[in-house]
C-alpha cells in the first residue's frame, strides 16, 4: 500500500476529517442499545421508531444538499455548518425532557451526520492525489468500520454507567476538537459561484419523504389508517414524489439522480439498496429491544451481542470488495449475500424468549455475512456502471435510496409493535387483570408499566404478560424483515442476471454500454 504523505498541514487536515466522520458513523449506531433505556424514562415506547427515524431521514436528505451546498460555498465553510447541526443535535438530545424535544433535536442532529459523512469522503478525494489516495481511503474505511462496530458497544456501556444522555452529550468534545482542525489545516477546493442548489427539488423531496415516513409512524396509532389525516399524508406524499420526478429528471444539476432509475444496473441497485437498508436498520434496532425488554438483558450486553452483526459485516464487507474487484464475480457475491441474508432474517425471526446467546449470535452472524457480501457490492456496481460525469450525482442517489429503506424498515416495524402490543399483552394477561393494567391504548397511555399499587403475583404476571406481547409483536416485525429479505434475494438475482458471466467487472459492466469509472 502506498504510504501515507509526510506533510503535517495534510496529515492535520486529514485527521480533522477522519474525526468528523468517526463520530458521525458512531453516533448512527451508539444510540440503538441505548433506545429502550431512554423510552423507559422519557416514555411513550410508540415513539421508539420516530426517535430513529427523525435521525435517518433528514441525514439522507441532508448528505447530496451538502455536496451541492460544497460546491457552491466551499468544502471548508459548509463542513463547519455540519459540524455545528451535529454539535447542537446532541445537545438537544441530551438535554431532552419529552419524547417530543428529543425527536426535535434528532432532526438536526441527522441533517449534521448527512453533512460530516458526505463530506468527508468528498474531501479526502480532494486534498489526497490519486497515486496516495489509495492509503487514506483504508484509513478511512478502517476508521469507519471501527467506529460503526463500537457504536453499540460503547453506547451500552456509557447508558449503563453515565446515563443515556451521555451517548448523545459525550460526543460534543470530539465534534467541538475538530472545528479547529479543519479551520487551520483544511485548505480544500473553494466556492464555485457557478455551481446551482436544486432547491424546489430538495423540497420536493423533503416533503415527499417526511409525509411518508409520518403516515407510516402515526397509521393505526394516532390516527384509524383510513382516516382523513392518515389518507391525506399519503396523497401528499405522492403528489410530491411526482412533483420531485418531473423536477429531478429535467434539472441541469438534480439533488437526487432519479433518472438513473431508468438504467437497469442503477434501478436494480437502488431497488437493493432500498430493500438492504430496511433489513439492515430493523435487524440493528429492534434486536436490543428484544434483548432488553424480552430477555431483560442489560444495555452493555445487549450491545456485546449487536458487535458480532456489525463485526460479521465489516469482515464480508472486505471479502465481498476482493471478490469482485480481482475476479469480478459479482454474481457469485450478490446470490450467494442475498441467500445468507434471508437465512439470517428468517432465523432472527425464530429467536425465543428461554434462548441462550448463541441462538442470537447465530442469526446476527448469517445477517451480517449476508448483507456485508450485498451492501458493498451493489455501491461498487452502482459505481462501475456510472456513466462519465454522473458518479457522484448515483452514489447519492444509492445512499438516499439504502438510507430512505432504512427509514421505512424501522417505521413499519415500528408500526407492527405500535399497533400490536396492546392487545398482545392484553393475550397474555390473565383476564381478572385487565383492569389493573389501565388504558393500554397508544393514544392515552403514556407508558407501558405496572401499577404502583400491583401486589407481587399481581406484578409478576403483569410483567410476564408485558414481555410476552413484546416477544410476540416483534417476532411478527423480525418475520416481516424476513420477507423484505426474501424480496432482496429476488432482485438480487435479477441483478446478477442483469450484469452476465463473471468475468471482470469493468468488462461485465462495459456490455451494458456503461463507461467504468
Amino acid at each position: 500500500m502506498t504510504a501515507l504523505p509526510a506533510s503535517s498541514p495534510e496529515r492535520r487536515a486529514i485527521a480533522g476529517v477522519v474525526l468528523a466522520m468517526a463520530i458521525a458513523a458512531f453516533s448512527q449506531t451508539s444510540v440503538a442499545t441505548a433506545m429502550p433505556l431512554i423510552v423507559a424514562d422519557l416514555g411513550f415506547l410508540r415513539d421508539y421508531s420516530w426517535v430513529i427515524v427523525a435521525s435517518i431521514v433528514p441525514a439522507a436528505i441532508s448528505a447530496p444538499a451538502f455536496g451541492a451546498a460544497a460546491d457552491r460555498w466551499g468544502r471548508r465553510r459548509v463542513l463547519l455548518v455540519g459540524i455545528l447541526a451535529f454539535c447542537l443535535g446532541a445537545l438537544g438530545a441530551g438535554l431532552a425532557q419529552s419524547m417530543q424535544q428529543l425527536i426535535g433535536a434528532r432532526v438536526l442532529h441527522g441533517i449534521g451526520i448527512g453533512g460530516m459523512m458526505t463530506l468527508a469522503q468528498t474531501l479526502v478525494a480532494d486534498l489526497v492525489p490519486v497515486a496516495r489516495r489509495g492509503a487514506y481511503v483504508a484509513v478511512l474505511g478502517t476508521v469507519f468500520g471501527a467506529a460503526t462496530v463500537a457504536g453499540p458497544l460503547l453506547g451500552g456501556w456509557i447508558a449503563d454507567e453515565l446515563g443515556w444522555r451521555w451517548v448523545f452529550l459525550g460526543t460534543i468534545p470530539p465534534g467541538l476538537l475538530a472545528v479547529p482542525m479543519v479551520i487551520a489545516w483544511l485548505r480544500a477546493p473553494g466556492a464555485d459561484a457557478a455551481a446551482r442548489i436544486d432547491v424546489p427539488g430538495l423540497v420536493a423531496i423533503s416533503v415527499s419523504a417526511s409525509a411518508a415516513m409520518v403516515a407510516l409512524l402515526w397509521g393505526g396509532v394516532r390516527y384509524d389508517w383510513g382516516s382523513p389525516q392518515i389518507l391525506g399524508l399519503a396523497l401528499l406524499a405522492l403528489i410530491a414524489a411526482a412533483i420531485a420526478w418531473r423536477i429531478e429528471t429535467r434539472s441541469a444539476s438534480p439533488i437526487v439522480d432519479v433518472g438513473g432509475l431508468r438504467e437497469p444496473i442503477v434501478g436494480l441497485t437502488s431497488l437493493a439498496a432500498l430493500l438492504g437498508g430496511a433489513v439492515l436498520f430493523g435487524i440493528v434496532l429492534f434486536v436490543p429491544l428484544y434483548l432488553q425488554g424480552v430477555r431483560g438483558v442489560g444495555v452493555t450486553e445487549s450491545g456485546l451481542v449487536l458487535v458480532w452483526f456489525i463485526a460479521a459485516f465489516a469482515a464480508a464487507a472486505a471479502a465481498a470488495t476482493r471478490i469482485g474487484s480481482t475476479r469480478g464475480a459479482w454474481r457469485t457475491v450478490l446470490v450467494v449475500g442475498g441467500a445468507v441474508t434471508v437465512l439470517g432474517a428468517g432465523l432472527a425471526s425464530t429467536i425465543s424468549p428461554g434462548g441462550g446467546r448463541l441462538d442470537t449470535i447465530g442469526p446476527l452472524l448469517a445477517l451480517g455475512m449476508g448483507l456485508g457480501l450485498v451492501l458493498p457490492a451493489i455501491v461498487q456496481l452502482v459505481q462501475l456502471a456510472a456513466p462519465a460525469g454522473r458518479l457522484g450525482r448515483l452514489t447519492a442517489l444509492h445512499q438516499f435510496c439504502r438510507a430512505f429503506g432504512g427509514a421505512v424498515g424501522v417505521a413499519v416495524a415500528g408500526a407492527i409493535v405500535n399497533n400490536r402490543l396492546a392487545d398482545a399483552v392484553l393475550d397474555a394477561l390473565p383476564a381478572h387483570l385487565h383492569d389493573r393494567m389501565g388504558d393500554l391504548s397508544y393514544r392515552n397511555a403514556t407508558s407501558l408499566g405496572i401499577p404502583d399499587d400491583a401486589n407481587l403475583v399481581e406484578a409478576y404476571l403483569m410483567l410476564a404478560a408485558i414481555r410476552g406481547g413484546l416477544d410476540a409483536v416483534l417476532t411478527e416485525a423480525l418475520q416481516v424483515l424476513t420477507l423484505v429479505a426474501v424480496v432482496l434475494l429476488v432482485v438480487l438475482v435479477l441483478l446478477a442476471h442483469r450484469i452476465g458471466p463473471p468475468v471482470p467487472a469493468a468488462q461485465a459492466l462495459q456490455s451494458e454500454g456503461a463507461t467504468p469509472e
